[in-house]
């Protein structure tokens, strides 16, 4: 229909603030307004000579007489038409578009849409954020499937349409079938449309998303019709099948890759095609693929922001690309000029889709944005409760409309996240709206509270559970401390003091380095929360061996306990201070502190209580060693070990039996010992942790050394020494000790070059050696029949035994995390594995992989 009748010769369109275009003459989008039809339309028109116009580079300058011969011929053909009425003009459908480069990756996508609509299925929805991709597949299927439909594929777009009741109006467009007066334009297309079979592709559907049961009445008027709708929300109608349009995918690791590897993955193939086209020579060397991968994984595989990133490689190497991406959205930008404005940078795609929140929505999405790794339920819900009640259909608003991406995961609570490069966005907006500063304090307290609510059962039989759940939010963590650090120092104080036990199990150094920051802001906060990060502080430098800090933190601590009367934290003081004494050799100085802590751990019964009783009990065992009390040091070590049981941690397990076996093993109890330590680290197999496994991994090295086996002796060293290094720390002086030990054992057996050798070998590849002490532990015997495992099961396993987690594994198979959890489970059931590390072993022992 055309558009109301404009005077072609009064002042023309404002094309710009400030300034007008001659009366003169128009371009083909005014053109297309004035006539009410699309800037396709009018462009197709002027190819075929129905309308004059002439070309200036991109744009065309058509007079206003030739608007006006133009808008007669259409209203003569209205009159009399070339074809019938309510039917298909065949000359002019807007037939697939075929994009000028090439098409990478998404061949199971376009294979399980194809099979969705070879099911039946009618109404297809492919939904993802903007710049994932959903146009580029949607064009792909109907490439793969137009054959199939006698009709053909027709392309509608709708981004340019600004009217709910002009989607249908486009539709017709389209398909060049005319208006018929008096009937509407859905029984028009219902009749024209009716025997058809034909696949139809609506595109940028989420802004006119009220017209969605315009379309289902279409289909259900038009039985043979098929429609794949591109949009960044779902439909929400009857007979609708979402599918999810994912990021491509990435290489699993940052391993060394070769170019045609770098092929296998769809992010970089796609970085390296669109890279060759601006540079044909452009041939990464490895430091280069290396960043290339860092690139797409830094980008999440959009393939936008690739198509954005790539084409700098012109006149910056990947390496100086890689660091000018943070941040992101500066740089991506620079599309061609035949995309839509929404298309030639991230942030015109993402305002796109921000454009169409409602102010809550909006207000909700900024906030969001402080989040780093992702979010639960209920930390939206804290974040979101400002001024106004958090609604969780305002959160689920915002994933239907993809700004927010549900995660896959097996855990307890529901998991969200930003793509990198929204969550930039999103900083942006909450800078312009003023909110930085309250969004800011409230993910801090949330935080706070996570983190005080996890100390008292981070040494206890939850403990696993949260250090999985403080592992997904260690990168909030960091953004929480770095905000209080600037803006409430108590809070970081108390964040970095509570996390403790979290900090011991693989951040050593890290922790360090946070709790010497905020005791040095935090001068004023009140004493019990300053003795508990002093605690902290001293326990992490009894662990690195660093024994004046050792000294100094656990004399802060004690003397700030005893000013503020706290039993609990007197006696926790007390027990780190005596570690001071006992690694100095002063054993007549720990004894009575270690006496007194005892005292206060043993008249609690939570686990925590038994955790710390545990390790003081070990403690006052190597004390009664130094004094030559041996009977009475078993009897402690025996008491730590059922305190240890009772206390259900097993990383206080550990712990204990390392430091039993140590002792076992100078008393010449060797076959004790090594049951200790085996035990121990099948146990503590699937821990991966630092310190809580260095003790019996160190036992096990000397052990190996004293019984003959000087080569793997040798390899566990050089692992040992590996996992030292990877956590950036020491050991104390005792554990120096045995270590030197075992290593002068090992050599005396094997001599300096086949020691070396055997090193190295460990040193390179500790996993690998690790995993084989496990498995001489586990799989002693003759392993029987191989297990029945699926191709699918063996090519996870094969990952597995790369040291890959879920989640890399699943980008690597292009499956979810979930399914690939599901996988394991059932690998290892098979194997009768009770570990990953296990699983490793045995597949490499019996050749599954």
């Amino acid at each position: 229909m055309d558009a109301p009748e404009r005077d072609l010769d009064a002042p023309a369109v404002t094309t710009a603030p400030g300034t007008r275009k001659p009366p003169t003459a128009f371009s083909a989008c005014e053109a297309a307004i004035l006539l009410g039809i699309h800037e396709r339309t009018v462009r197709r028109a002027i190819h075929d000579g129905r309308l004059e116009g002439i070309r200036q580079g991109r744009s065309y300058v058509i007079a206003p007489e030739a608007i006006r011969a133009y808008r007669l011929l259409r209203r003569q053909r209205s009159r009399v038409p070339a074809t019938p009425p309510e039917t298909i003009d065949h000359q002019l459908v807007n037939a697939v578009p075929r994009p000028l480069t090439s098409f990478v990756g998404r061949r199971q996508e376009i294979a399980d849409i194809a099979s969705l609509i070879a099911s039946g299925n009618r109404l297809v929805t492919l939904i993802g954020p903007g710049g994932v991709g959903k146009t580029r597949l949607a064009i792909a299927i109907a490439m793969a499937m137009g054959g199939t439909f006698e009709g053909g594929a027709v392309f509608v777009p709708l981004a340019a349409i600004s009217s709910v009741g002009q989607v249908l109006g486009a539709i017709a467009l389209e398909l060049g079938i005319q208006e018929t007066p008096g009937r509407t334009v859905a029984s028009s297309l219902a009749r024209a449309l009716h025997d058809q079979r034909m696949l139809l592709m609506l595109d940028n559907f989420e802004h006119v998303l009220p017209a969605a049961p315009e379309v289902v009445s279409l289909l259900e008027a038009c039985p043979e019709v098929t429609i794949i709708v591109t949009s960044r929300s779902s439909l929400r109608v009857s007979g609708e099948q979402r599918f999810l349009t994912l990021p491509l995918s990435l290489p699993p690791s940052y391993d060394a890759l070769t170019l045609d590897e770098l092929n296998a993955f769809e992010a970089t193939a796609l970085f390296v095609e669109r890279a060759h086209a601006v540079r044909h020579d452009f041939a990464p060397d490895a430091n280069e693929v290396r960043c290339v991968i860092e690139i797409c994984r830094r980008l999440e595989g959009l393939p936008l922001a690739i198509e954005l990133a790539a084409p700098w490689v012109r006149v910056l190497p990947p390496s100086v690309l890689l660091d000018l991406l943070e941040p992101q959205l500066p740089l991506l930008r620079g599309g061609g000029e035949d995309q839509p404005a929404r298309l030639r940078s991230m942030r015109d795609a993402i305002s796109w889709s921000y454009g169409l929140l409602s102010d809550e929505e909006a207000r909700l999405f900024r906030r969001l944005g402080v989040f780093r790794d992702g979010f639960t339920l209920e930390a939206a819900r804290r974040i979101g409760d400002g001024t106004e009640q958090f609604s969780l259909d305002t959160l689920t608003e915002l994933i239907d409309k993809s700004m927010v991406r549900p995660e896959l995961a097996d855990t307890r609570e529901s998991r969200y996240h930003l793509l990198e490069v929204v969550q930039e966005f999103a900083l942006e907006r909450l800078a312009e709206a003023g909110e930085e500063d309250a969004a800011g304090a409230a993910h801090a307290g949330f935080i706070l509270d996570l983190v005080e609510e996890a100390e008292p059962d981070m040494l206890g039989p939850d403990e696993r559970l949260w250090r999985a759940r403080l592992d997904m939010e260690l990168g909030n963590v960091r953004m929480a401390l770095a905000w209080a650090l600037e803006h409430n120092a108590e809070v970081a104080l108390r964040i970095a003091g509570a996390a403790w036990v979290y900090w011991s199990w693989q951040l050593i150094p890290e922790g360090q380095r946070w709790l010497t920051r905020a005791l040095d802001r935090a001068t004023r906060a009140p004493a019990p929360a300053r003795a508990r990060a002093f605690l902290a502080h001293a326990f992490l430098a009894s662990l690195t061996g660093d024994l004046e800090q050792l000294e100094a933190s656990s004399g802060n601590a004690l003397a700030l306990a005893l000013d503020s009367r706290n039993p609990t934290l007197e006696a926790m003081s007390r027990w780190v201070a005596a570690s001071s004494y006992l690694y100095s050799g002063d054993a007549n100085a720990a004894a009575p502190m270690l006496d007194l802590a005892l005292e206060v751990f043993a008249s609690s019964t939570s686990s925590a209580a038994r955790a710390r009783w545990a390790q003081a009990c070990a403690h006052r065992g190597l004390v009664a060693i130094q004094l030559g009390h041996v009977e009475r040091a078993i009897t402690w070590f025996e008491e730590g070990l059922e305190r240890a049981e009772e206390a259900g941690s097993v990383t206080t397990r550990l712990y204990v039996q390392g430091e039993f076996a140590h002792v076992l093993i100078e008393l010449g109890d060797t076959a004790r010992a090594r049951e200790l330590v085996e035990a121990a680290l099948v146990l503590g197999a699937p821990y991966e942790s630092f310190w809580p496994i260095v003790n019996p991994m160190s036992a096990l090295a000397l052990l190996e050394a004293l019984e003959g086996s000087a080569m793997a002796a040798a390899r566990l060293i050089g692992a040992h020494e590996t996992f030292l290094h990877r956590k950036g720390v020491g050991l104390p002086c005792p554990h120096a000790k045995r270590i030197a030990r075992a290593a002068a054992v090992a050599r005396a057996s094997l001599g300096e070059a086949t020691y070396a050798a055997a090193w190295e070998g460990g040193r390179t590849s500790p996993d690998t050696a690790f995993t084989e002490a496990i498995a001489g532990i586990q799989l002693a015997g003759d392993p029987g029949p191989g297990p029945e495992l699926t191709q699918r099961e063996r090519e996870v396993l094969k990952c597995v035994a790369r040291g890959l987690a879920d989640k890399e594994i699943a980008a690597a198979l292009g499956s979810s995390r979930a399914t690939i959890s599901r996988h394991c489970a059932s690998i290892r059931a098979k194997l009768g594995a009770p570990s990953r590390s296990a699983a490793a072993a045995i597949a490499v022992r019996d050749g599954l992989i």
